[in-house]
Parts: structure tokens; sequence; C-alpha cells
């Protein structure tokens, strides 16, 4: 067995030796390529205009030279590891949380649809400011400030991590832990509930 350190290898490569990595290599690893897809996406030769508020965030972070380990918090808001954990799956949008993701690594086309309303493609943007079973008390203000934010900037709504991770937004980000706390409230109800169980949210 080969422990190897992170920053000098892939760990998709594939080959015959076994290699182990601890908690704090993953987690460099996992900064690695997340900064790389970062620099990809918003380097300066492809800015522009239309992707300004995007850049602004990358920059942000790059400067910050991480973007999350074990000792930092997502916002400054006295929130657990876990609801930042949850908070990143709304931003990232990339989680077994939603119906699309499933439906992608399942093979299963019948888990596309959102599990609340079961009348659209179930995403991030869907449960936190369209689905029509999941609008309590937190959807309006925070649907409210992400609309009014985005057309000031001129960026796409469903484009509302760039306005929530820059400093600048304290407000809406507090507006964003209150909703996703509700709607992960909302995944554990569901959760516990006996297999085949129908519910009118």
């Amino acid at each position: 067995v080969a422990l190897r350190s992170v920053n000098l290898v892939d760990l998709s490569q594939s080959d015959d030796v076994l290699h182990v990595y601890n908690s704090l290599e993953i987690s460099k690893y996992q900064q690695k390529i997340w900064m790389e897809d970062i620099i990809r996406k918003y380097s300066y030769g492809s800015y522009s205009d239309t992707n300004a508020k995007c850049y602004e965030v990358a920059s942000y972070i790059l400067q910050k030279g991480k973007i999350m380990d074990i000792t930092t918090s997502l916002f400054n808001h006295s929130t657990t590891k876990k609801e930042d954990s949850h908070m990143l799956d709304f931003i990232h949008c990339n989680s077994l949380l939603f119906g699309h993701c499933r439906a992608a690594v399942n093979k299963d086309p019948s888990e596309d649809s959102c599990p609340f309303c079961q009348a659209s493609q179930d995403t991030a943007y869907h449960q936190l400011l369209e689905c029509p079973e999941l609008k309590d008390s937190t959807f309006q203000p925070l649907a409210s400030e992400l609309y009014h934010a985005t057309q000031l900037t001129g960026i796409a709504i469903n484009n509302y991590a760039a306005e929530l991770i820059l400093p600048s937004s304290p407000h809406i980000q507090k507006l964003f832990i209150k909703r996703t706390q509700f709607l992960i409230s909302q995944h554990d109800f569901i959760d516990s509930l006996p297999e085949h169980t129908e519910v009118k949210l």
C-alpha cells in the first residue's frame, strides 16, 4: 500500500497500485480540482461583461486561497458544518438531494421529478425558488432579494450563487441560510416516512 501526497497524484488515475489517502489529503485534492475548474471557467481570457459577477466571485475565492476545509465556514453567520454542507449542495447544485442528479447517477429517469410537487424536474433552483409545495415564509424574502440583486447586476437569477458567496451580501446570505434550513427539514421529513407513503405538504 502506498501513501502519496495528494499534490503529486491525480486521484482519478488508474493503475495496479492501491493508494490510501487521509481525509486532509482528499480535502486538499478537492480544493485543487475546484480551483482549477474556477480558473478554467473564469480565466481573464474568457472574461466579459456578461459574467462579471461570476468573475468577481471567482476572484474572491482565488484570493482567499481556498474554498472550504474543516477550519473554515461558508458564511460568518454561526452556522454548523452540517448546515454549511447542505448550503453548498444548493450552491453547486450537484447533489443526490436533487432528482436530476439521482436520475443521472442511477440511470433512472423516473427519479428526475420533484418529490414534493411531482410536476417539475427536481433541481436546486426548483426547490429553492420555484416549487409551489415548498413556498413557506422563507421563500418570498429570498426570492425578492435575489430578483432585485440579479436585476441590478444583469445576471440570470438561476446564477444566484454569485450573489451568495461574496461577503457584500450578508442579508441575502442570512435569508439563504433560513431557506436551506427549511428545505432540509422537508427532506428529513420525507426520509422519515415509510416507503410508498404519499404526503401532501
